[in-house]
C-alpha cells in the first residue's frame, strides 16, 4: 500500500490507529456515531466516495481498527480497492492479496449482508504474526443482486454482539447506497449527464433526419436569348461581306452578310437574255399569223418559250435577292469575329450569326445525369451568378431535354431551359453561373446521403 493520510471520521478527526483526537468523538455514543455515518453515506455522489467512507468512518463505531474494502474484477475474482487510512492501494501487494484469498475462502457461497468470522491465523508479514487477531467479513450486495463488494473489519480484541448488529445495519445501508447509485438502482429515464446529452443528440439527430427539406440540386448554366432569329446561308455559296459588328444593336431591315453572287450574276444576265429572244420571237410569230398558218402555229410555243425563260429569269433574280440576308427585327448580332466568316464556303441552312432581343432572356442549365431526379417535378429555380453571387435571380421551369446531350465541360448532361423574371433586366447574354433547382420534398436523411448511397451502391453493389 502507498503513502497514509489521516481523514476526518464523522464529527471529528481519527488518528491511523482508531484513537480519537478529538473531544466530540469521546462525547457521542455508538447510537450517535451511527445516524451520523448513515447521513454521511446518504450525502455521497459516488461509489468510490461511499467506499472511502466505509473503511474509514466505520471503524469508531465498531472498535475496528483497520477496514478492507474488496470490489470484483473483470474476471469475477476480488481485490482490495480501498483501506483505512490509505489514498490509493497496490492490490497486487502480499498483504491485499493475502486479505483477499482469506475474504473469498471465508465468504464463498455464503449470503449477502450475512457477517462471518475469518480467521487470521495464517496472515503473517514479515515473520511476524500481524497485529489484528479478529476479523468479521461479509458479502455487500442489495436484495438479490449479485455480489460486486466485499468488506472486511479488523480488530485488536474481539467484536461483541452490538457491534455485529451495528455491521449489519450498516452493510445493509452501504449495499443500498451501492445499488441507489447503480444503472439497475436509477430510473430507466435516468442517465448521466453527459450519457443524458449524447442520448438527446442521437435522438435529435434521428428526428431530424426525417425533416422534410425540397430536394436540390446544383448545375451550372448559362444566359441566352429566347426565340433568336438564326441568320443561315439562305443557299450555297461563299460568304462575301458581313456588314454588322460583333455584339451590336441592329433594326428591322438592316443588312446583317452577303453571299459572292458573281455566278448568279451570270446566271441572271443569261435568263434575261432568253426572255429577250423569247420575246423577238413571240412578236415575230405574232405578225407573220394573219398571213401564214405555221406563224400562227408557232404562236403558242413561242409563249411556252416565254414564259419558261421568264421563270428563270425570275428565279436567278430571287436568288440574287436572297444573297443579301438582312435583319427581321430590332436586336443584338451574336457571332464571334467577322474574320472567321468572309471567304468561307458555307452550305445551305448553316448557322453563321444570330439576332437576339436583350429583353427576351433565359437560362440554359445543364443538370448533369446523376442529378436528373429534379426534372420529375421541378418546384423552382434560383441563379447565382457568377460575376454577382450576393444577388440571386429567381426562375421559372419552362422545359428540360428528352435526352442527354455532351455539355460544355464534356459531360453527358439534360438541357434545361428556365424563364427569368420580367423585372431582371440586369441580366446579360453570355452570362453564366450556378443554378439551384427545387424539386419535391424528401427527408433531411435522405438530402443529406443520397450522394454517399449512390457511390456505395456503384463500388460494392448493395
Amino acid at each position: 500500500m502507498n503513502v497514509q493520510s489521516n481523514r476526518h471520521i464523522v464529527g471529528s478527526p481519527i488518528a491511523a490507529n482508531g484513537v480519537g483526537t478529538g473531544s466530540v468523538v469521546a462525547q457521542k455514543s455508538k447510537i450517535e456515531l451511527l445516524l451520523d455515518c448513515e447521513a454521511a453515506m446518504r450525502d455521497v455522489s459516488a461509489p468510490s466516495e461511499l467506499s472511502y467512507l466505509l473503511v474509514n468512518d466505520w471503524r469508531p463505531i465498531i472498535n475496528a481498527k483497520q477496514i478492507y474494502s474488496l470490489e470484483a474484477g473483470p474476471t469475477g475474482g476480488f481485490k482490495v480497492a480501498f483501506a483505512s487510512d490509505v489514498t490509493k492501494v497496490d492490490a497486487r501487494s502480499p498483504l491485499c492479496t493475502k486479505i483477499g484469498e482469506l475474504v473469498q475462502t471465508c465468504l464463498i457461497a455464503k449470503a449477502s449482508n450475512e457477517w462471518h468470522i475469518v480467521p487470521l491465523s495464517g496472515l503473517f508479514i514479515d515473520n511476524k504474526s500481524y497485529p489484528y487477531s479478529y476479523a468479521l467479513a461479509a458479502n455487500i450486495a442489495f436484495k438479490n443482486e449479485p455480489v460486486r463488494r466485499q468488506i472486511i473489519a479488523l480488530a485488536a480484541t474481539s467484536f461483541s454482539d452490538a457491534d455485529r448488529i451495528i455491521l449489519a445495519r450498516l452493510g445493509t445501508t452501504a449495499a443500498h447506497a451501492f445499488w441507489a447509485m447503480s444503472n439497475k438502482g436509477k430510473p430507466a429515464f435516468y442517465v448521466t449527464n453527459k450519457a443524458r446529452l449524447a442520448t438527446i443528440l442521437c435522438l435529435g439527430v434521428c428526428l431530424a433526419g426525417f425533416i422534410p427539406v425540397p430536394l436540390s440540386i446544383l448545375a451550372p448554366f448559362e444566359i441566352v436569348a429566347r426565340n433568336p432569329f438564326i441568320a443561315a446561308a439562305p443557299l450555297s455559296g461563299v460568304v462575301d461581306a458581313i456588314d454588322v459588328e460583333p455584339n451590336s444593336a441592329v433594326i428591322a431591315g438592316t443588312v446583317l452578310f452577303r453571299l459572292n453572287d458573281v455566278e448568279l450574276k451570270t446566271t441572271l444576265d443569261i435568263a434575261q437574255k432568253s426572255v429577250a429572244i423569247a420575246e423577238a420571237r413571240l412578236r415575230r410569230a405574232q405578225q407573220g399569223a394573219g398571213a401564214s398558218t405555221e406563224l400562227r402555229r408557232e404562236v403558242g410555243i413561242a409563249q411556252s418559250e416565254l414564259a419558261l425563260s421568264a421563270a428563270e429569269r425570275d428565279g436567278a433574280l430571287a436568288r440574287m435577292e436572297r444573297t443579301i440576308v438582312r435583319s427581321p427585327y430590332d436586336g443584338v448580332v451574336m457571332f464571334n469575329r467577322k474574320e472567321d466568316w468572309i471567304g468561307r464556303p458555307v452550305s445551305t441552312g448553316e448557322r453563321i450569326l444570330e439576332i437576339a432581343n436583350p429583353k427576351q432572356i433565359e437560362a440554359s442549365i445543364e443538370v448533369g445525369l446523376a442529378d436528373s431526379i429534379v426534372l420529375d417535378n421541378p418546384q423552382s429555380i434560383t441563379l447565382f451568378l457568377d460575376s454577382n453571387p450576393l444577388d440571386p435571380v429567381a426562375a421559372t421551369f419552362r422545359s428540360a431535354g428528352y435526352q442527354s446531350q455532351q455539355s460544355r465541360n464534356q459531360q453527358l448532361a439534360f438541357p434545361v431551359r428556365a424563364k427569368v423574371g420580367e423585372t431582371d433586366r440586369g441580366l446579360r447574354i453570355g452570362q453564366r453561373g450556378t443554378a439551384q433547382v427545387r424539386a419535391q420534398k424528401v427527408s433531411l436523411a435522405y438530402f443529406l446521403f443520397r450522394r454517399p448511397l449512390a457511390a456505395l451502391r456503384q463500388k460494392v453493389g448493395i
